[in-house]
């Protein structure tokens, strides 16, 4: 299994991703591509602004990669997310898996999407016009 994982300030797209998981032998690919909403909550989102634990980000994304492999025939698995600021709109996380078929690729992905939520030492803040707020990754 081939595996992909980044932490970045750059504007993210899709493309990559599409190039990474691209092969042959992969009937079913899923890509999640997650953005900044406004209103949140009930407020005007300003932006979001991400911080990570990058060390310990690298080896929780190994173990998940693991877990997906032992789980699922995976044959790539791709992973960014935004730190920084990130504006409403804008592409903050790119999950994404390629496997043999539909049914495995849509399973692995929702299990990669949902370990990454509540695992990976990612923290964001959410700016408002009367102030911010700390939300917890862990959040939906």
């Amino acid at each position: 299994m081939k595996t992909h994982f980044s932490l970045t300030y750059e504007s993210l797209s899709l493309e990559p991703c599409s190039r990474f998981l691209a092969s042959e032998i992969s009937g079913g690919q899923n890509i999640f591509c997650g953005t900044v909403r406004s209103p949140n909550r009930g407020k005007e989102v300003l932006h979001l602004e991400y911080e990570a634990y990058e060390a310990m980000a690298h080896h929780i994304f190994q173990s998940i990669a693991e877990e997906l492999a032992a789980r699922w025939n995976v044959h790539s698995v791709f992973l960014t997310h935004r730190l920084g600021i990130c504006l409403p709109a804008e592409i903050t996380i790119v999950a994404a898996v390629a496997t043999a078929h539909r049914k495995e690729a849509f399973e692995s992905c929702a299990f990669l999407l949902e370990s990454v939520k509540s695992r990976l030492p990612v923290w964001k803040k959410e700016q408002h016009a009367d102030g911010h707020i700390w939300v917890s990754a862990f959040n939906k």
